[in-house]
């Protein structure tokens, strides 16, 4: 036999092969299919960015067989003008249920839904007391919008409608900053992994009462806070407090911009500190994912302090199930800094 020719036994019967490669090919496929190297059958839950990863971290705990990833990274900041890029797409045609946040804040997730494949796509955000997007420098917190302005989640086919659900909407998407409401979005978690992996429903419910509770806890320790507060006027430099301004009873009198990532005409600018200082605002607020260029600007013409408070769209490093907890008690001691105690002089 020449000696490029093996030859490969299964039980009494042979193969003759024409090449070691073609032998270990052969071999391999055949340690498969006996189960030595069984396929990879875990439930994988892609998380469009960073708060619904973190909230999803909490709902999945240490459930055997889910992993949980993160498309954007971490410190991107909102996701609002992010591009689906190759990979992106790549990455959820491998997912068995994508995760999102909603409200326009995703502008990829119809790309996401079309490349999804065996996934669904699942909005968390349908359930939520909503707050209508306030123009730039609005003196006031908008309004809660009414009960039917949520997307109705009651149904088994609002998964594939997908232009309803993630097209632009003219409701201010950063739900996830009021502990509150964050607690809904948790939910709404529980309900959609549940609904696509109902073998581990009972896991998801427990991880996520738990969660829940704890979210509870944070906003009534946050509001008792906020009940104190010697001032509760406030710039911040996007839209994304309002939720939060809302749960602790302060005034956003003024808003540097929506879109974060766009230039902030110097005419706003100078509609923002003439708007702080007549409503007396006691400090600005800058955010950790972007320049901090403008609110000093204000700060500075306005004669005010400048503080950092995070919406948890940024973080270094690889995130935690505590991530949201955390950051939001670093917040709240921002903001007793910033607006005092009535007991202070």
């Amino acid at each position: 036999m020449p000696r490029n020719l093996r030859i490969l036994r299964f039980g009494g019967r042979s193969a003759i092969l024409s090449s070691v490669p073609v032998l270990a090919a052969v071999a391999s496929g055949f340690l498969s299919a006996c189960g030595r190297e069984p396929a990879d059958d875990r439930f994988r839950v892609l998380c469009t960015f960073l708060p619904v990863y973190v909230l999803t971290l909490n709902v999945v705990g240490d459930a055997p067989g889910v992993s949980v990833e993160l498309l954007l990274d971490a410190n991107t900041g909102c996701p609002h003008s992010h591009a689906a890029r190759a990979s992106d797409l790549k990455r959820a045609a491998s997912a068995d249920l994508i995760l999102a946040n909603g409200l326009g804040i995703e502008p990829f997730l119809d790309q996401l839904a079309e490349a999804g494949g065996r996934a669904r796509v699942a909005v968390i955000t349908g359930d939520c007391e909503l707050l209508a997007t306030r123009e730039p420098a609005s003196a006031e917190t908008a309004p809660a919008a009414p009960e039917t302005a949520g997307c109705d989640h009651s149904g088994d086919d609002h998964h594939h409608d997908h232009h309803h659900h993630h097209e632009a909407t003219p409701f201010n998407p950063h739900v996830w900053v009021s502990p509150e409401q964050a607690g809904i979005m948790v939910r709404s978690i529980v309900r959609e992994l549940s609904r696509a992996d109902p073998a581990r429903a009972g896991v998801y419910r427990a991880n996520g009462e738990a969660c829940v509770a704890r979210l509870e806890g944070l906003r009534d320790e946050m509001k008792a806070a906020a009940a104190g507060f010697r001032s509760r006027k406030i710039v911040t430099f996007h839209n994304a407090f309002d939720y939060l301004a809302r749960d602790l009873g302060l005034e956003i009198v003024a808003t540097l911009t929506v879109k974060p990532d766009e230039p902030i005409p110097a005419g706003r600018l100078a509609d923002v500190i003439r708007r702080a200082r007549e409503a007396g605002a006691a400090a600005v607020f800058r955010e950790p994912a972007y320049s901090d260029r403008a609110a000093e600007t204000v700060a500075r013409d306005a004669g005010l302090p400048l503080f950092e408070l995070n919406p948890l769209n940024s973080l270094p490093g690889q995130p935690d199930a505590g991530a949201y907890e955390r950051v939001m008690r670093e917040n709240l001691d921002v903001l007793r800094k910033a607006l005092g105690t009535a007991a202070q002089p």
